[in-house]
């Protein structure tokens, strides 16, 4: 059975008819809104943020109708696009769960902002690397986007080593990376490098080449992408050449929470950043959220009081729901959305900590 039906049926359980099923579409494409960031640590599924950013609407509609035909997902009562697994549905997923599992490195996502704009300046200072040093200078660039191009340009301009000798050591620093991971991920990540006289491939043609799921390789791919951002983070003297491909500005905030977050560090009120950055207090207020969920050690106090904290967690308890309507209709003017949505990111956020940012995610930890 395919790979896909898993991760489909296994993001229908986790989402249990809290959301649409667009809120497990955005999920995957990895929109960057408060509410689908939001959710990806609400339903404990933040490895799947933006892990299949490829993601076409039309698949993702069929892979739905499918699911439907063969009775293994239902509407929940009252709504037409929330979705739970049938009695079949949670059969079907037992099984599968006995011989799919989602790769580990997926669980690396504290650098899910930047990924894809590393992946294309890797990409593309290999191919560059590759064509310089078979003495080739024109070729069809993998990419052209101005800001990469730009990037890899400088990368190469700004090296201390010649460009034979550069290019050893990237190969160095990428092997030695390669050989300590999966031998199936390291596959989906060297499969998609162009090089002199020859042309990458897509993941759908990695996919009829290994005769495998396309889902399952784009997860592999993002797994091993992951994996590599990740021990770049933590032992970055092992990757001197590949960590001056990263953006020194990365960080797990949006760009634009980013800033909201130095101001509110200012003690700047929320109407104040939203004047001073000409943007509604509500975005400003989707910007906490964010914040709230993402930086560790962050106050929510002085929008969050302890007193309507507990009055919130005493609705969930009674309406057994974290959608904020069911909640917000309970307490009337006793919590605002805001703060609802406020006390919903600290108890994800906590529970990420407490299961040591992994999480109930079934993975394979090779």
């Amino acid at each position: 059975m395919s790979y896909r039906y898993y991760l489909f049926l296994y993001l229908i359980r986790q989402f249990n008819g809290e959301r649409t099923l667009s809120g497990i579409f955005h999920l995957l494409k990895g929109k960057k809104s408060a509410q689908t960031i939001q959710d990806s640590f609400l339903f404990h599924a933040e490895p799947f943020f933006h892990s299949i950013d490829s993601m076409d609407r039309r698949i993702f509609n069929r892979l739905t109708e499918e699911s439907r035909q063969k009775e293994w997902i239902s509407p929940k009562e009252g709504s037409q696009d929330k979705y739970v697994l049938t009695s079949d549905g949670h059969k079907v997923l037992t099984r599968l769960e006995k011989t799919c599992s989602f790769p580990g490195g997926l669980l690396f996502t504290e650098t899910v902002n930047s990924e894809t704009d590393f992946w294309l300046k890797l990409q593309l200072a290999v191919q560059t690397l590759s064509e310089l040093t078979h003495r080739q200078s024109a070729f069809l660039p993998v990419t052209r986007q101005g800001a990469v191009t730009e990037s890899v340009r400088r990368f190469l301009k700004n090296s201390a080593l010649d460009r034979c000798m550069l290019a050893k050591r990237v190969f160095e620093e990428l092997h030695g990376f390669l050989s300590g991971i999966p031998k199936d991920e390291a596959d989906m990540l060297v499969g998609q490098m162009t090089g002199f006289g020859m042309a990458g491939l897509t993941i759908n043609q990695l996919s009829d080449c290994l005769r495998r799921d396309a889902f399952e390789c784009q997860l592999l791919f993002k797994s091993a992408l992951r994996r590599l951002l990740h021990r770049m983070s933590e032992s970055p003297g092992y990757f001197p050449n590949l960590c001056r491909l990263q953006d020194a500005r990365r960080g797990t905030l949006s760009a634009t929470a980013g800033q909201t977050f130095r101001y509110l560090k200012e003690g700047m009120p929320v109407k104040m950043i939203a004047a001073k950055r000409k943007l509604s207090s509500g975005t400003i207020e989707d910007h906490i959220v964010e914040i709230a969920l993402k930086v560790p050690g962050f106050s929510t106090a002085r929008y969050l009081p302890e007193p309507v904290n507990r009055l919130i967690h005493e609705a969930i308890s009674l309406t057994k729901t974290r959608q904020l309507k069911p909640i917000k209709e309970l307490l009337h003017d006793r919590a605002s959305y805001f703060q609802i949505r406020l006390a919903l990111a600290q108890d994800a956020a906590k529970w990420g900590e407490d299961a040591g940012g992994k999480g109930k995610t079934r993975t394979n930890e090779k």
